[in-house]
């Protein structure tokens, strides 16, 4: 179990239109939700554009990976190769280091 008690304190920015404070803290406010997937689940954006990198990210193979990877990069943006790439890593990192591994300088 990590204890978060020993960690410094973020700080709280007031707006003028609020009374209210605002966290800046991200790793503070992770575990105050309890884990990242629970943290995650609180944005309803960001939990479709998981679901749809977890729908297109289907690779069990490199060769697979690299075909994905390339038609996610034909859309001009590398973000989402970046976003694809990452999605990979957490589904099967064989496979991503071997994607990485066959075309570094693609990737």
């Amino acid at each position: 179990e990590i204890m978060f008690d020993n960690l410094v304190q973020p700080y709280a920015v007031f707006s003028a239109d609020s009374q209210a404070a605002r966290m800046l803290s991200l790793p503070a406010t992770v575990a105050d939700a309890g884990d990242i997937s629970r943290w995650n689940s609180d944005n309803s954006d960001l939990c479709k554009l998981l679901r749809m990198l977890d729908t297109m990210c289907t690779a069990t193979t490199v060769e697979e990976a690299l075909e994905e990877v390339r038609a996610v990069m034909s859309l001009g943006k590398n973000i989402w190769a970046y976003a694809y790439l990452r999605t990979l890593y957490t589904k099967n990192s064989e496979v991503y280091y071997g994607t990485l591994l066959a075309k570094p300088a693609m990737l």
